[in-house]
Order: structure tokens, then C-alpha cells, then sequence
């Protein structure tokens, strides 16, 4: 099991037990110079039959020039905590993709901790992300007002077995022009159109439910 903390200030790292993240080496020494190395690449990883507990966002990052490919986390339990005492804490959702592309999550669970931190928000955050398979995630918002799932410029999305948790008011949000093509197989009665909140810039017909026979 991993059981993850934020430390001082000049530590690395937030408390984050899962941390992908591609920059370019300039951008990584605030030179920002325009002729420097490209940013490179993190493909092919599998992450499987994982138990954490940490107080930082677990960020799953790309580069803009440089996209995660074939990401595939399987069996995961991720706790996210917090200290109350700790002033650098910044976590907001539990999970976040950003920049990814060819993505697999099956079976993964996520809890919030006690005491509960107003920064919050939701279980799962995935934007500007592509060709992702999410299947069996025991998701919910931090908050009932806050989504379990929420994408941004996401497109050809599938969820399969979608099912909100009891008391929920919202459980995924979509959003961004880039949304398209987000399917949801098998979704459980109990998940209504209500309960999916689409954005005013998202194309029509983004999304399909398909209920279970």
C-alpha cells in the first residue's frame, strides 16, 4: 500500500500517490527557450492492483506537444486525505488525465477521506483526452453537487457499467467543443439524463446512452 503526504514547501511533490507529467527541459528550469529539446514521450504503461492513500491530486499529465499513449491502470484503490493544518494542500480531484491518448481504467474505486477539504471536486477529471475504455469505476463526487466524472474536449469516450452512487445529484459533466462521441454501455436505470450535465459549447448529440438489455 502507498501512503502518500505533503511535506514542507521546498519538497517534491504534493502528496501524490500516482504522478505522470511530460515537460520540456526548458520548461522545467523557467527558461522557456524556444529552440530547445522537444518534450518526450511516456507511452505503453500499465499499472495494476494498486491500494493508495494520499493528500495530492493523482495527475496523470501529458504534454500539449507531446500526448500520453496507452495508459492502462487496472484494479486501483485510491484514497485521497486531508490535513486541515497543512496550508500547502491544494488537491481538487482525485484523478486527473490531461493530454492522453489510448486510455484503459478498469476497476477503480475512489473514497474521500475525513476530514473533508472544501477544494474538493470530483473523482475522476479527464481533459483533452481521446480514445479512452473507463469500465467498472466505483466513482463519486466529493460533494452530492459535484460530479463523479467530468470531461473536457473529450472525445470517443466509452463508460461502461456507469453507476451513480446513492445520493448523488450529478455524476458526470461534460464540457468544451471538443466533446464528442462519449458512450455509455450498460449504464444502471438509476443514472438519468438529469443527472449528466452538458455544457452549452458541447455539439449536439455528443452523447449516447445505451442501457443495459
Amino acid at each position: 500500500m502507498a501512503e502518500c503526504r505533503r511535506h514542507a514547501w521546498f519538497w517534491w511533490g504534493d502528496g501524490d500517490p500516482i504522478h505522470f507529467n511530460i515537460k520540456r527541459r526548458s520548461e522545467v528550469d523557467g527558461q522557456n527557450v524556444a529552440n530547445g529539446p522537444p518534450a518526450g514521450k511516456i507511452r505503453n504503461v500499465i499499472l495494476r492492483d494498486i491500494i493508495a492513500r494520499g493528500q495530492g491530486t493523482s495527475g496523470i499529465n501529458g504534454h500539449p506537444d507531446s500526448w500520453l499513449e496507452n495508459i492502462t491502470i487496472d484494479n486501483l484503490h485510491l484514497t485521497l486525505t486531508h490535513d486541515p493544518s497543512n496550508p500547502l494542500e491544494k488537491a481538487t480531484d482525485a484523478l486527473k488525465l490531461r493530454w492522453a491518448c489510448n486510455v484503459r481504467l478498469r476497476d477503480v474505486e475512489v473514497q474521500w477521506g475525513e476530514p473533508a477539504s472544501q477544494k474538493w471536486r470530483s473523482a475522476l477529471s479527464a481533459e483533452d483526452v481521446q480514445d479512452a475504455d473507463f469500465s467498472d469505476l466505483a466513482l463519486r463526487g466529493a460533494r452530492p453537487d459535484q460530479p463523479a466524472l467530468r470531461l473536457v474536449n473529450a472525445g470517443r469516450i466509452t463508460l461502461r457499467n456507469a453507476r451513480p452512487q446513492a445520493g448523488d445529484a450529478v455524476f458526470l459533466t461534460v464540457a468544451g467543443p471538443g466533446s464528442h462521441d462519449i458512450r455509455l454501455p450498460g449504464a444502471d436505470p438509476s443514472l438519468s439524463p438529469a443527472m449528466v450535465q452538458i455544457g452549452p459549447e458541447v455539439p449536439a448529440g455528443a452523447i449516447h446512452f445505451q442501457p443495459p438489455n
